[in-house]
């Protein structure tokens, strides 16, 4: 829903072509380097399902996670920044009050405890102020990258905390 469809934005250098998220080199990776941008803009349903589940919800262990609404934030998190993301959610994780979460970048034992453990709005709220701390920092590294800092702070604001 908040990825829209095919896009080429020559400002961003990470993404390059993109249809629902998902970028040139990601459909290649799944489905071949032969793959070209014309058909990334074909993408199936199916394959977007596939890559989505596979590239970005199994990373985060989803389905391990007892609330949906942190499971939805994380998975939103990998989505939009990349499985490096993870590093970011056990950051903040570990700098809210969860110390024994490592930033490794693996969604192991301790991370899964924290995201489940602890009180689960607790943990949405600081996931969510770090995520916005994250796309300020990118843009007071990157000032080119500020064209992008208003719609990735809506992206953000749309996601909910639900009981």
């Amino acid at each position: 829903r908040v990825e829209g469809g095919y896009v080429r934005d020559k400002r961003d250098n990470d993404g390059g072509a993109t249809n629902y998220g998902i970028t040139l080199i990601t459909y290649q990776k799944y489905y071949g380097k032969n793959m070209t941008a014309q058909n990334l803009r074909s993408i199936t349903y199916d394959q977007l399902v596939h890559i989505y589940r596979d590239g970005y919800w199994n990373k985060i262990k989803g389905d391990d996670i007892d609330s949906q609404s942190v499971a939805n934030l994380c998975a939103d998190f990998v989505v939009n920044s990349g499985t490096g993301a993870i590093q970011q959610i056990q950051k903040a994780l570990h700098n809210g009050g969860y110390g024994y979460v490592v930033p490794d970048g693996i969604v192991g034992r301790f991370t899964m405890k924290a995201l489940n453990d602890a009180d689960h709005r607790k943990v949405f709220d600081i996931i969510k102020k770090w995520r916005k701390s994250y796309y300020n920092r990118i843009v007071a590294n990157n000032p080119e990258k500020k064209c992008f800092l208003k719609g990735w702070l809506n992206r953000l604001e749309n996601i909910h905390y639900d009981l």
